[in-house]
């Protein structure tokens, strides 16, 4: 594969395949982040979904400041 190129153009053959590595690589940790954003969106929508659906229940309790 590399029979034939100069040490230049290895070293340069080298340098755009780093590159491109760290550019796949740079897209998955987005690709990952964005995912995790959406599952933790998804979760506090279907944790504020619940919360609304379940009765709400007004306790008085002893300390009630409408006392004093």
């Amino acid at each position: 594969m590399f029979f034939g190129m100069s040490r230049n153009q290895r070293e340069k053959r080298w340098a755009e395949k780093a590159v491109q590595h760290a550019v796949v690589g740079r897209k998955r940790m987005e690709a990952q982040r964005e995912d995790k954003i959406v599952s933790i969106a998804a979760a506090c929508k279907s944790r504020a979904t619940t919360a609304l659906q379940e009765p709400i229940e007004i306790v008085q309790s002893e300390n009630d400041v409408s006392q004093y």
